[in-house]
C-alpha cells in the first residue's frame, strides 16, 4: 500500500504494527481488483485515523488563549504544520490500549496520562487552569475520581499477586488466614471476592491483575484456543474475557469490528 502515505502523512511503527494486526497489508496484496484494493486503502486510513483519535492530545487551554503570544503562537503553529491537531500552551494526552491481548506479553496495568505545556508558561497559571479544568478531564473519562486504597486492599493484592502468584486459591486463601490472623476470611469465595473488589477498586477491571496469578493469561491466544477445544474451561473464560475486552477498545476508538478478525493466530 505505497500510496497510504498520501491520504495519512508518514505512518508510525505502532501504526504499521496495527494495520499487520488488522490485516490490511494481507488483504491489499489479496485483492483481486483496483476497486478492492482501493477499498483496503480507505479502511486502512480509517484504522489510522481512530488509532490516532486515541492518542490526540485534548486542550484545555481555554482562556490561556486569552494571552495574546498563546494566540500568535497557535496561529504560527497552524501554519507551519496545517495537518496537526491545533497548538495549545497545555495539552493533555493520553494512551489507551486498542486492539486484542493476545499474551505476547505483559498488558498495561494502567493508563498513563500525559500533560505537557509551553516552556514559558508560567506554574501559577498551569496549576490554576489545570484545577479549573480538571472537571473536564473527569467527564471525559480521561482522569478518574479513585480512593486509597485500604491496608486490607493492599495485602490481599500483594499476597495474591507477588507472594502466591503461583500457588491455588485454596493455598493463597489458607495461608492469608495464618499471615493475616487480624482480617481472616471465613472461605475462600469470600477471600477471592475480596480479591476481584481489590482489583477493581485499583485497576477498573475486576480481573486487571489476572496475569500475576492466572497462568491462563500469560498464554498466547492460539495456545488458549488449543486448550478450550479441549474441554478446559478456564482456557474458554480467559478467551471470552480478552474477545470483550478487545471488542471494547476497538468500539472506543471507533474501529469496525467482523469477529474474523480476533487477531493473530
Amino acid at each position: 500500500m505505497d500510496d497510504l502515505a498520501g491520504f495519512t502523512g508518514k505512518i508510525s511503527e505502532r501504526e504499521h504494527q496495527f494495520l499487520i494486526w488488522r490485516r490490511r497489508f494481507e488483504e491489499y496484496d489479496g485483492a483481486r481488483t483496483d476497486t478492492d484494493r482501493n477499498r483496503t486503502v480507505q479502511e486502512a486510513v480509517r484504522d489510522i485515523q481512530a488509532l490516532r483519535k486515541c492518542e490526540r492530545p485534548v486542550n484545555i487551554a481555554g482562556s490561556l488563549l486569552r494571552d495574546q503570544r498563546w494566540k500568535l503562537l497557535r496561529d504560527l503553529h497552524g501554519v507551519a504544520h496545517p495537518s496537526e491537531s491545533a497548538w495549545s500552551p497545555v495539552e493533555v494526552r493520553v494512551s489507551r490500549l486498542v486492539g486484542f491481548y493476545t499474551g505476547a506479553a505483559a498488558p498495561p496495568i494502567s493508563t498513563k496520562i500525559q500533560i505537557s505545556f509551553d516552556s514559558r508558561l508560567p506554574f501559577r497559571s498551569l496549576a490554576r487552569y489545570l484545577r479549573e479544568n480538571w472537571r473536564k478531564l473527569l467527564k471525559a473519562g480521561i482522569v478518574e475520581d479513585t480512593q486509597p486504597l485500604g491496608d486490607r486492599k493492599v495485602a490481599v493484592l500483594g499476597h495474591v499477586c507477588l507472594v502466591k502468584p503461583e500457588a491455588s486459591w485454596e493455598e493463597r486463601f489458607s495461608s492469608w488466614n495464618r499471615k493475616y490472623p487480624q482480617w481472616p476470611y471465613r472461605a475462600r469465595r469470600d477471600f477471592i471476592t475480596a480479591c476481584h473488589d481489590a482489583e477493581e477498586s485499583l485497576t477498573g477491571n475486576r480481573h486487571g491483575l489476572a496475569w500475576f496469578y492466572n497462568a491462563k493469561t500469560k498464554l498466547r491466544t492460539r495456545d488458549l484456543a488449543a486448550l478450550a477445544r479441549q474441554g478446559d474451561k478456564d482456557a474458554s473464560r480467559e478467551l471470552e474475557r480478552r474477545k470483550n475486552d478487545g471488542i471494547k477498545s476497538l468500539a472506543d476508538a471507533g474501529i469496525g469490528y467482523a469477529e474474523k478478525k480476533v487477531g493473530p493466530r
